[in-house]
């Protein structure tokens, strides 16, 4: 059991993805495959009567596949964070530090997978002004 002045950060590798698979890294940003979808969907069931009643933070880098993991995983977290007003917080600085395709990051309006406001941006990721005004409607 972890006592109340002690952090535990668990760090989790995204499921499997398209590139994983066809060893094609010309694939951008690539997507999860239905097994990885699956993967993802059978860590919720493993964490959410432990780590998703208890984890104080979630943070993602900015690639499909890593926000398709943290979407499909932690549901239950997602909620109750973003609840308390402390919703899932993008880094792009959790990136791959190659420049292959699969590893570069979408524009926003195609990386997107949750809606507004669900996934914070925080760094060179945040949004712009206009960015932000385009997307209330």
């Amino acid at each position: 059991m972890v006592k109340p002045t002690e952090k535990r950060i668990y760090l989790l590798r995204h499921a499997e993805a398209e590139h994983n698979v066809s060893e094609n890294y010309s694939i951008k940003d690539a997507r999860l495959t239905p097994r990885g979808r699956q993967q993802a969907a059978k860590l919720n069931e493993h964490t959410k009567h432990t780590v998703q009643q208890s984890a104080h933070l979630l943070v993602s880098s900015g690639l499909r596949r890593t926000l398709s993991t943290t979407v499909l995983a932690f549901p239950a977290l997602r909620k109750r964070l973003e609840a308390a007003g402390k919703p899932v917080v993008v880094l792009p600085q959790l990136q791959e530090v190659n420049d292959l395709p699969c590893d570069t990051g979408s524009d926003d309006e195609d990386a997107w997978l949750v809606p507004v406001g669900e996934v914070v941006k925080e760094g060179e990721a945040e949004p712009t002004s206009s960015e932000q005004a385009g997307s209330s409607s």
